[in-house]
């Protein structure tokens, strides 16, 4: 049996694929969506972040746009095919652990590291904190 989040973004997945858009999926996940196309196509301009939303369970599935940095293009290239459900098979792309600690690192230090949910996550994830 498959979480309600998973099929949707499997849905997302096979979109993705079918246009030959490497992806990954990270945070929260979620056949119908609503989008906002000025700020899906802001997202892909700036290279930032852009969300939808699953009509039937109203899951949001974030989408973050590959940036031109080395660990934005590192990150694409480690990610990890992972099987998500055996009874239908299925499969995902996602995070290494490490990347996600980066990614959570990087957005501390952008916010001036004050934000107190970002090092809780750094602390939650890293290895021997706490």
């Amino acid at each position: 049996m498959i979480s309600n989040t998973i099929p949707a973004a499997l849905i997302v997945a096979e979109v993705l694929e079918a246009c030959g858009v490497r992806y990954l999926v990270g945070g929260s996940l979620g056949d119908r969506f609503y989008v906002d196309a000025e700020a899906f196509r802001r997202a892909v301009r700036d290279g930032s972040s852009a969300n939808i939303i699953h009509d039937a369970t109203s899951t949001k599935v974030d989408l973050f746009m590959i940036g031109e940095s080395p660990l934005d293009k590192g990150q694409m290239d480690r990610r990890q095919r992972v099987r998500v459900s055996t009874d239908p098979d299925a499969w995902l792309y996602v995070y290494m652990s490490e990347d996600i600690l980066l990614q959570k690192l990087r957005l501390y230090r952008l916010g001036n590291e004050v934000s107190d949910r970002q090092w809780r996550d750094v602390l939650g994830i890293s290895p021997g904190a706490g």
